[in-house]
């Protein structure tokens, strides 16, 4: 027996009972034959359970199933049952004198776990053995009721693992499969709100296919349904009001191109005027429009004029026509000039920032918008502002909506499968499901935010579910149930600690931001002045990024964790505004910045903190009858 090693022998750690025969640990009685004191040395070390122990008198059961009774004076942390390492400190007058060498962590949660199954009546097997110690480092009780609950859990939750189960029976959450899954996710850092948001935008084309080929005769109303449910003239909202004017590359380049307007038409009071003044964007595109369009009449004219003073046998041969009209100088190559270019990019710009659907779609998708709109008697005025590119995407998304009761059911089939009406629905969620920095600041709004989102997930599933029992398994049915399971999961988590997911879009950049607060009643107590606070981004550009802010007071400690030197350069550069802001109302403000050098699980360490040795239980089990 290697008495050396503080390895537990398999013998006493398993305590099969097949291995045991009739013997009850703890009873008076021998299991073999003692050890003979001449084979013990003072400073030897043995190993074995303690069977009995009283009145400073402990017998213990070694690995070979032969026992050592001696003396063992102050050990208040052992108990019956217990495996573990003694020395011999001294073997006089017929007397052993022993000392317990201290239990490790594991020794004490593996004495507490077999301890707890043999009073529990449970087999010893590894499914047990992992709940137990489960339930005890998450300080819960080992008794057999609470052992069973989660074996039948375990059971019913085939593909969610033991501690999952357990942490979900500690925060009182309920142990469903659509909770576990979330919590497991949340774990392994795979519950951003927001890719589950894209997802769903990503999958709107299937989704509005399913909804083409099954709807049919209820296409009207599931139409009519789902456009009230996602519509919102909020979502196209202008970026900008008014005017905006264009900046030449240089007051050179600007007089070239006056000159050229001017040269087909522009009058030269108007050329006067866009010299002496800022030019308007929308004003100076017209200008261009209309003086393209004379330079093509011109060249129409002349195509014409040397057609005509061709002869007829000119006239029947392609190579003369050819060579006929490659004489002719195209009037329209003048406008080739690289500012053009920018001009129309800028125009661009200047269409979507004020939402104008010009900016969106090219003119053929337009007059097919257009003519699904001339069905209704009352859209005739919109849908020549459609055509012409000229209307906003809000007026065209009501005109669709007061266009759907007249609208015929292959009508609105075509319009569901078409890229236009996929990218309209898309661009309007988009800014619905994320937050903007005002909404940021008012807890009210994010409120609203995370019910509005839910509502229309659990609004979209049951259009879906309606003409297509068979919706929920496909891949846009279950990017929607992934969404409505988070948010609900999340309600349950902030039982737990507060916490909230912040899908943001900030100056055109998407991000998933989360909060927690550090509420440890503990360290309230002790200083109840003091907040503790984790900010969690990952934005496109910065990376990830870790805030950690303790107020104290008007006093703020903010330590910056950032995932690259370039992200962190950056910051520093910008810190300033921060701190000049935050001085302005009042508080004294610190900052410092870490490198981010691996990945931590911040929220895992919240929902998931394995005790300290010093803090686990003693679990006394009185075996002995």
């Amino acid at each position: 027996m290697d008495l050396s090693s503080r390895k537990i022998g398999t013998p006493i750690n398993q305590r099969n009972t097949t291995s045991q025969g009739n013997r009850t640990i703890g009873k008076m009685q021998h299991f073999g034959d003692r050890v003979a004191m001449r084979h013990l040395a003072e400073g030897q070390f043995i190993k074995g359970e303690v069977t009995d122990l009283r009145n400073s008198q402990v017998s213990i059961l070694l690995e070979d199933n032969t026992q050592v009774v001696g003396r063992l004076d102050n050990v208040n942390w052992l108990s019956i049952g217990d495996v573990g390492t003694f020395k011999v400190q001294s073997i006089e007058n017929g007397s052993i004198k022993l000392q317990a060498i201290p239990l490790s962590d594991s020794e004490i949660e593996n004495n507490t776990m077999f301890k707890a199954l043999e009073e529990a009546g449970l087999p010893h097997n590894s499914r047990n053995q992992t709940i137990v110690l489960s339930l005890i480092r998450n300080q819960l009780p080992i008794t057999k009721p609470s052992i069973q609950n989660i074996l039948r859990q375990s059971y019913e939750l085939k593909e969610a693992s033991i501690s999952t189960i357990v942490l979900l029976n500690k925060y009182h959450i309920p142990a469903t499969h659509e909770n576990a899954s979330q919590f497991e996710n949340y774990l392994c850092g795979n519950h951003a709100l927001s890719n589950e948001l894209t997802q769903c935008l990503d999958n709107l084309p299937s989704l509005f296919r399913e909804m083409a080929l099954f709807a049919d005769s209820s296409m009207q109303s599931c139409t009519k349904e789902f456009l009230s449910l996602i519509h919102s003239s909020e979502a196209f909202a202008t970026e900008q009001a008014g005017e905006s004017f264009y900046e030449f590359t240089s007051g050179k380049v600007k007089n070239e191109i006056l000159s050229i307007l001017t040269d087909f038409g522009l009058s030269s009071e108007d050329a006067e005027a866009m010299t002496q003044t800022p030019v308007a964007i929308s004003a100076l595109v017209d200008a261009i429009d209309a003086s393209y369009n004379n330079a093509l009449s011109i060249d129409a004219r002349n195509q014409k004029e040397a057609m005509s003073s061709l002869s007829p046998e000119e006239s029947a041969n392609p190579l003369a026509v050819q060579e006929a009209l490659s004489e002719i100088p195209k009037t329209i190559d003048a406008f080739d000039h690289p500012e053009f270019q920018k001009i129309q990019s800028a125009f661009q710009d200047y269409l979507q920032s004020n939402q104008v659907i010009g900016g969106f779609f090219d003119e053929e998708t337009c007059k097919k918008l257009a003519q699904f709109l001339e069905q209704n008697p009352n859209a005739h005025t919109l849908s020549e502002h459609v055509k012409t590119g000229s209307a906003t995407l809000n007026q065209l998304m009501e005109g669709i909506e007061q266009t759907v009761p007249f609208a015929k059911t292959e009508s609105l089939q075509e319009l569901f499968v078409s890229d236009a009406f996929t990218f309209l629905v898309s661009h309007s969620l988009k800014k619905q499901w994320a937050l903007s920095p005002d909404d940021i600041r008012n807890k009210d709004r994010i409120g609203h935010f995370y019910q509005k989102v839910l509502n229309q997930a659990k609004g979209i599933q049951k259009i879906m579910e309606s003409i297509s029992p068979e919706f929920s398994e496909s891949i846009s049915g279950e990017s929607l149930s992934s969404v409505k399971n988070n948010i609900q999961f999340m309600q349950l988590l902030n039982n737990i600690f507060p916490y909230v997911q912040l899908p943001f879009q900030m100056n055109g950049q998407t991000g998933n931001g989360e909060l927690y607060v550090y509420t440890k009643k503990e360290d309230l107590k002790k200083n109840p002045h003091q907040i503790t606070v984790l900010l969690h981004l990952s934005l496109e550009h910065l990376g990830k990024l870790d805030v950690h802010i303790t107020k104290n007071g008007l006093i703020l400690e903010n330590k910056f964790y950032i995932e690259n030197d370039q992200s962190k350069r950056l910051l520093k550069k910008n810190i300033q505004l921060l701190t000049d802001h935050l001085q302005e109302l009042g508080y004294s403000v610190t900052n410092d910045f870490n490198s981010k050098e691996a990945k931590t699980d911040l929220l895992q360490s919240f929902i998931s903190q394995k005790e300290p040795a010093h803090a686990i239980k003693r679990y006394t089990f009185d075996i002995r009858a």
